[in-house]
């Protein structure tokens, strides 16, 4: 099946796409005539190689010279002829010609952003206006009208609720929600994950490292995260989110916030607990027989998977000769943008889960406060009271489980 969909998609390819090569030596400025000269210029190198006389090195430089000219003027042409561009252009247009002018391609920093003030639209360009504007759409979550998400009485009704509710476990689930954390556990937190380190400046790296001793550092770990887990609680510090700022692909507008998605960067030690409770909810919405048109974060599943169900469901269609299609949409800001408190009520009432599990999310959830950091400067900690944070171990999951009705 994966071989006949990689063949149908090479000859559809094949069939409608326009090719193009583009290696790091791609230049826009290069015409036909340039090019012409440049493979002049190669088959006399080559022929200069195989004999250094005198005429051939003569010959050679004179074309070389002739060829770094042609460079020259048709790059500042080229030059010219973009600016000229720039009179006509719409505003998203001349940023794009801009950043071609200056070689920005990739918007691998932020681009200055675009706000609306009394009906008129300006553009902000210092690092601390950017910032401000990022941090109230990512953290604290005002709208474009200047309101701010808030959480309703009935919030504080399902929060209360989901606090005082201690109903009785499903006992098949009883081992996943409330056992102590074992060696196995503990052991397989070891060399996973990336090495960026969190606000508190400890890569995973030093982590595994730090084992100077046998099994040392496993066995300072084991008795941590068992006091944090028999407690239910998160510890403070590993909530502590440094917000990483990344343009999405292929936007042609980087100048609204939303062109922009961030990812949080928390401690090691925090992304590794997290690590051995998301298993164990893997474990419990396993069992519970979790949504099994769910493709992502979920144990043996994957986005391959879904391409191919998608693939049988699109070819089967169209061999009963009815109509085939698909709807995509993409949420916008979608971790960040979910209500914690329904989430943990969902959590705990749809999904039955309790005891030290439920507790461990509920703590995770809670209390916390990110800093964004922008290009090479941070922001200053704001308290963070929406989202499942991107980035963490357990966002990905806590978000699926929000969004399945």
């Amino acid at each position: 099946m994966a071989r006949e969909l990689s063949t149908i998609l090479n000859e559809v390819v094949n069939e409608i796409a326009t090719k193009k090569v583009v290696t790091e030596y791609t230049r826009p400025w290069i015409n036909g005539e340039l090019s012409s000269q440049l493979k002049h210029l190669r088959k006399l190198r080559r022929k200069c190689r195989l004999r250094k006389s005198p005429r051939n090195i003569f010959e050679l430089n004179k074309v070389q010279q002739k060829t770094v000219d042609m460079i020259k003027k048709a790059e500042n042409d080229w030059w010219l002829s973009e600016c000229d561009k720039l009179s006509l252009a719409s505003d998203s247009e001349k940023w794009r010609i801009i950043g071609r002018l200056t070689n920005q391609s990739g918007h691998q920093s932020v681009q200055p952003i675009r706000k609306t003030i009394d009906g008129n639209s300006i553009f902000l360009f210092s690092d601390e206006d950017i910032r401000k504007v990022m941090e109230d759409y990512y953290i604290r979550k005002v709208h474009h009208d200047g309101n701010e998400d808030t959480q309703t009485e009935e919030d504080h009704t399902l929060c209360a609720f989901n606090h005082g509710n201690d109903e009785a476990i499903n006992l098949s689930l009883e081992s996943e929600m409330n056992s102590d954390v074992t060696d196995q556990e503990v052991k397989l937190t070891f060399s996973i994950g990336t090495n960026a380190a969190g606000p508190d400046e400890i890569s995973a790296s030093m982590i595994d490292k730090a084992d100077r001793e046998p099994l040392a550092m496993h066995r300072c770990l084991k008795i941590l995260w068992n006091r944090a887990w028999m407690s239910g609680i998160f510890i403070k510090q590993w909530k502590e989110e440094n917000r990483i700022v990344i343009p999405k692909v292929g936007r042609d507008d980087y100048h609204e916030c939303s062109s922009y998605h961030t990812i949080s960067i928390t401690t090691a030690l925090g992304k590794r607990f997290e690590y051995i409770t998301a298993q164990r909810l893997v474990s419990v919405l396993t069992v519970l027989k979790f949504d099994f048109e769910q493709h992502a974060y979920v144990k043996d599943r994957s986005a391959t998977q879904a391409i191919l169900s998608l693939v049988e469901v699109i070819k089967k269609g169209i061999l009963q000769g009815q109509c085939a299609g698909v709807v995509f949409f993409d949420f916008t800001d979608a971790f960040e943008s979910v209500n914690r408190t329904r989430l943990l009520h969902k959590i705990r009432n749809h999904f039955n889960i309790s005891g030290r599990l439920f507790s461990h999310i509920s703590s995770f959830l809670s209390d916390r406060v990110a800093r964004l950091k922008l290009d090479d400067s941070m922001g200053d900690w704001i308290e963070s009271i929406f989202g499942t944070s991107a980035g963490t171990r357990l966002g990905p999951l806590l978000f699926i489980m929000h969004i399945h009705d």
